[in-house]
């Protein structure tokens, strides 16, 4: 991946401190581009779609959260207004259909949201009971006082 060739450089660049802007990381050395990588992948539709098949893959045959977290002990008091989990750049939503899954049957009531770019929310899994939201996570969250959040 040309952004871990980079890493070196990058890190050696700005004196191993952690990036505070996300249009100078090590993405930007490698595409040769001053734009943020979600920018930059708007006009590169077929890089972002091996993006994200790749970030699909990386989730696979592993265990989920959900074989160790039990959601289920912050649904208990929850009505139907109540936000019970954010995906946060949750990509297609494999996450929020995977909870959505695992709570229908024992809490039908709370709010579950998936939170991503408008091109990739269009392309979401129709899971009925998860609401889709066009959200840049680099922007103010609009969804407050929630815990947990999900950035995975």
């Amino acid at each position: 991946m040309p952004c871990w060739q980079q890493l070196p450089t990058f890190l050696k660049d700005t004196a191993y401190s952690n990036p505070s802007d996300f249009s100078r990381t090590p993405f930007q050395l490698a595409h040769n581009t001053d734009q943020p990588a979600f920018v930059w992948g708007r006009n590169h539709p077929e890089r972002t779609k091996f993006f994200k098949l790749w970030m699909t893959a990386t989730h696979e045959d592993h265990k989920s959260w959900l074989d160790v977290f039990p959601p289920e002990r912050f649904c208990d008091n929850s009505h139907k207004g109540t936000v019970l989990f954010v995906d946060i750049g949750g990509g297609i939503g494999h996450q929020a259909a995977a909870l959505k899954a695992r709570l229908s049957e024992t809490h039908t009531a709370g709010r579950l949201i998936l939170q991503d770019r408008p091109a990739t929310i269009e392309q979401a899994l129709p899971t009925e009971g998860v609401e889709k939201m066009e959200f840049d996570f680099w922007e103010q969250q609009p969804i407050k006082g929630l815990h947990p959040y999900n950035i995975l």
